[in-house]
């Protein structure tokens, strides 16, 4: 059992840093339209955010809008089961009872995740492309904030500086990303704070 790296004054410090809207208008009230009324990104029982325990603790210790996540099927289960020692699988109250301030760092970075090249080197974040057609965000570019992007960037700088295993986790998550994408044929997008460009 490894070290738990993150700690709780840490999360309180990437909140600092990641403050602002991913775009410059209410993209949960345009893609809750076409979804019963419901945000993709909120929507409870279906996007299940995997806290870090220590991160989960902070949350429920400055607000009432988390609870651990009660599996009740065989493939809930697997979900939890899945998750490391230091990971808690958590349900919030929905997008109607959001807590802003205190929504979690999976919340923050929704649809995105970094991307690390071949070489090792942290070059920017991606789209969680499981999401693709179901939120408005995910492979429009033009429309994300630049200061949002400058904020993710120095968040997941943070977080890899203080945890050499997320850094290793996201490696490999990015060669699952880019082979997925060279399978299907279609652009993989890179966003930093230079601008966006595709692999």
């Amino acid at each position: 059992m490894s070290e738990i790296c993150l700690k709780k004054h840490n999360f309180e410090e990437l909140y600092k840093i990641l403050k602002s809207p991913v775009c410059d208008f209410d993209c949960g009230a345009l893609c809750s339209k076409n979804n019963d009324g419901v945000p993709v990104c909120c929507e409870v029982n279906v996007v299940l955010p995997v806290l870090h325990k220590e991160e989960y603790d902070y949350l429920c210790s400055k607000s009432n809008l988390w609870e651990k996540f009660k599996p009740e099927s065989k493939e809930d289960r697997k979900i939890v089961e899945a998750c490391s020692y230091d990971d808690v699988v958590a349900k919030c109250k929905g997008h109607m009872a959001c807590d802003r301030e205190y929504r979690s760092f999976v919340c923050r970075t929704f649809p995105f995740c970094p991307f690390i090249d071949k070489t090792g080197v942290f070059i920017g974040v991606t789209y969680n492309y499981d999401f693709e057609g179901k939120c408005i965000i995910v492979g429009s570019c033009d429309i994300v904030s630049k200061t949002y992007i400058r904020e993710l960037v120095e968040a997941w700088n943070y977080v890899f500086s203080l945890d050499e295993e997320e850094f290793e986790g996201h490696y490999n998550i990015s060669r699952e990303i880019e082979a997925k994408r060279k399978r299907k044929k279609k652009p993989l997008h890179i966003l930093n704070i230079e601008g966006v460009k595709g692999l």
